[in-house]
């Protein structure tokens, strides 16, 4: 989800053990454009230049320039990009007196 609730996977979970992976075929680009208020309400995917899949492991072959836009960063590449999804691989520790209650001010 991007700023003012702009859902381009709408349904990613982050601990369902599977990369939400959308690409955005070539379009022209007024498409993008009109394709915002299904990127307000959840039907992006309905879009015909969306295509969406789930995968543990992503191979993607380079055959030329890509834009990627990857965990929050974008960048450009022109390298082939491996991707595996490591499940129970970030271990995060919290103060055991760390209380869930938040109204104390």
């Amino acid at each position: 989800m991007y700023g003012y609730n702009v859902q381009i996977a709408p349904g990613a979970e982050l601990d369902d053990g599977v990369f939400s992976v959308v690409l955005l075929k070539d379009a022209p680009r007024w498409q993008y454009f009109a394709a915002v208020p299904s990127a307000l309400n959840g039907r992006f995917f309905d879009e015909s230049f969306v295509e969406h899949f789930a995968a543990d492991r992503l191979s993607i072959r380079s055959a030329g320039t890509n834009y990627v836009h990857l965990d929050g960063e974008g960048f450009t590449t022109d390298e082939d990009i491996e991707l595996e999804l490591l499940p129970k691989a970030l271990h995060i520790l919290k103060p055991s007196n760390l209380s869930s209650d938040t109204s104390h001010g």
